[in-house]
């Protein structure tokens, strides 16, 4: 007992030694107040993506989405615009660029850097020069140092249309370049052969793709946000028919812009190519200004009806019907049957048809339904009737 009451008073006298050298505690700092982060107050006329029909109904969500991701600290979130052709990918890529310079997210100057990935996809070391730069005498042609294009979008947006179209081999270059704004280039080979690191500037890389499922899978996971859009009404598609023609001066009524919005397959690229081959029919055989019965000419003279399905829809659907019982058919015998490529009846024809309910794919092939047969007037069989 003597001996722990002394141990018991030693320990505490060199703890109270200890605590009266200990230099006094300095006061905690009190934290700043919180600053809150604003944003210019937007108005119809101030608002970038105003341009855009269904800015506030259809495309909501998605351009919330889209401010939020140029607005994430400190470079903005890598974003994946995935849409049909002519969806308008490119456009809302292109206000995001505005939005975020209207907002000081980017420089007044911050440059908007587009490419098209499918121009190079067959030569991935061409298309990786492209994109990184290359130096004199790098390649056959390279007479000189040139910068890439993410050099070229420092500080500001790169936009890569038909983001699927790389390559393997460019995609594990473009890796660390999107997490780590850095390019690993590997010298030498086997055991000597090192690795050095090259920075690569800042910037907020915005892909657009039609085929999203083409994407590998670690490409996909290095995008923030992923926004899809979808096809559009018939409705917003004459109102984006109505503003292209004031664009154009080309009269037209809101029954004239309705009627080739019906058949422009939810796609502003096809309702306004419809509206230019429109106006071409009404200066030569009517007054000029597209009404109702002037747009129902129009369609009629492109021979598209009123779905929208042109000669080469019909055609497609004729054959699986007449040819194959109506199926199922396989997609290289139809396309030999109809003297057309593949990849055309893939990717225009059979989304479209599939969307309206008039063709289903099968692991056998392609048949066709009720809905077909309706369509072009024929005789539906037994086994399809409700």
């Amino acid at each position: 007992l003597p001996l722990n009451a002394i141990g018991y008073n030693f320990s505490f006298y060199l703890v109270k030694e200890l605590h009266s050298n200990l230099p006094e505690k300095e006061a905690e700092p009190q934290p700043e107040p919180a600053v809150e982060i604003t944003t210019q107050e937007e108005t119809e006329d101030t608002n970038v993506f105003a341009g855009m029909i269904g800015y506030d109904g259809g495309l909501k969500a998605q351009i919330h989405q889209a401010k939020a991701a140029v607005s994430y600290p400190p470079n903005g979130l890598h974003t994946l615009i995935i849409g049909p052709s002519g969806s308008g990918k490119t456009f809302l890529a292109e206000n995001m660029y505005h939005y975020a310079v209207q907002q000081g997210l980017l420089a007044p100057d911050a440059p908007f850097v587009s490419f098209n990935c499918a121009d190079y996809a067959d030569n991935p070391q061409l298309l990786n020069s492209q994109l990184f730069g290359y130096v004199r005498g790098a390649f056959s042609g390279a007479n000189a140092t040139k910068d890439g294009l993410v050099q070229k979008a420092d500080g500001g947006i790169l936009f890569l249309d038909e983001i699927h179209r790389l390559s393997r081999q460019v995609e594990e270059v473009l890796y660390p370049a999107l997490e780590d704004f850095a390019l690993d280039i590997m010298i030498g080979k086997g055991p000597s052969a090192q690795s050095i690191r090259i920075n690569l500037p800042k910037f907020t890389l915005v892909g657009a793709t039609t085929r999203a499922g083409q994407l590998t899978g670690p490409l996909r996971d290095r995008f923030g946000i992923l926004l899809k859009l979808e096809l559009y009404s018939p409705q917003e598609l004459g109102r984006i028919i109505t503003r292209s023609a004031g664009i154009l001066g080309v009269p037209i009524t809101d029954e004239g812009a309705l009627e080739l919005a019906r058949c422009a397959r939810g796609t502003p690229r096809i309702a306004n190519r419809l509206l230019k081959r429109a106006r071409d029919f009404a200066m030569v055989e009517s007054e000029g200004t597209i009404d109702e019965e002037t747009a129902i000419a129009a369609r009629k003279w492109m021979d598209i009806d009123e779905l929208g399905l042109d000669e080469l829809d019909r055609s497609l659907l004729r054959a699986i019907i007449e040819m194959y019982n109506g199926g199922p058919v396989g997609l290289e015998t139809l396309a030999a049957a109809l003297g057309e490529e593949s990849v055309t009846l893939e990717d225009i024809c059979e989304p479209y048809l599939m969307q309206m309910g008039m063709l289903t794919r099968t692991p056998r092939g392609r048949c066709v339904t009720r809905l077909a047969y309706e369509h072009l007037n024929m005789p539906v069989p037994k086994h399809l009737r409700a």
